[in-house]
């Protein structure tokens, strides 16, 4: 919240894990898809849904360097950074609405900074080394811990620009909700591609109709 703004687009903050994961269970159920999660008070399980559930670790970082190798998708430079990301230097210590900066290569916004992002993920600090010989595709994380992880840094007047860059990991107690936590949300490709169909489905029953019922009026008439 910031006094005397309005921030109905500005990135939801003081979210859990759980808050989180609970919000794509019901944005899933909203628009009929088949939930990714199955939850009993702080017992979650995976489910082969095809509705929303958090990124993965690896997906919320490939999505966050858009193809970069840099330290941040702007590129290596801190002071760059400042044009897609709120940060301590330029973010006045407040949210900002989501899209006001720059967006990366892939058209994704505030991927650095604003607030801290949850992912799917357990922490297990070592886990991506075992990867340094042998790139891994699509890694789903540790199978359990204790902790989840949080990516993206925010805009907190004590961080750095060292907090926001893609390779950064934190872990967070899943019960946790400050006031820098938030979270996005993912979707399957294939869910996409039917929502993106679904409306062009529905215009072209609806011409069918109207092109019916004209019919229907036209031999009313000749009787």
């Amino acid at each position: 919240m910031v006094k005397g703004l309005d921030t109905s687009n500005h990135p939801v903050e003081r979210t859990s894990w759980y808050a989180a994961v609970d919000f794509c269970t019901k944005l899933s159920e909203k628009e009929q898809l088949n939930t990714c999660y199955m939850q009993s008070g702080q017992t979650v399980t995976l489910l082969n849904g095809n509705g929303y559930r958090l990124p993965t670790e690896a997906e919320w970082e490939y999505s966050c360097r858009a193809g970069a190798t840099t330290k941040y998708s702007t590129g290596d430079d801190d002071t760059g950074l400042t044009q897609a990301a709120w940060i301590g230097r330029n973010s006045g210590g407040r949210t900002h609405p989501v899209g006001a900066l720059k967006a990366n290569s892939f058209g994704i916004h505030d991927m650095h900074g604003n607030v801290w992002e949850w992912v799917q993920d357990w922490w297990a600090e070592t886990y991506y080394q075992q990867f340094q010989e042998k790139p891994a595709i699509d890694p789903q994380g540790p199978v359990s811990g204790d902790m989840r992880v949080v990516r993206g840094g925010d805009r907190n007047p004590d961080n750095r620009p060292f907090f926001s860059r893609a390779s950064l990991r934190y872990a967070c107690g899943p019960t946790v909700d400050n006031f820098t936590s938030g979270f996005r949300v993912t979707l399957t490709v294939d869910a996409v591609k039917a929502a993106i169909a679904e409306p062009a489905k529905k215009k072209s029953t609806a011409s069918k109709a109207s092109k019916s019922v004209r019919k229907g009026q036209g031999a009313t008439a000749d009787q």
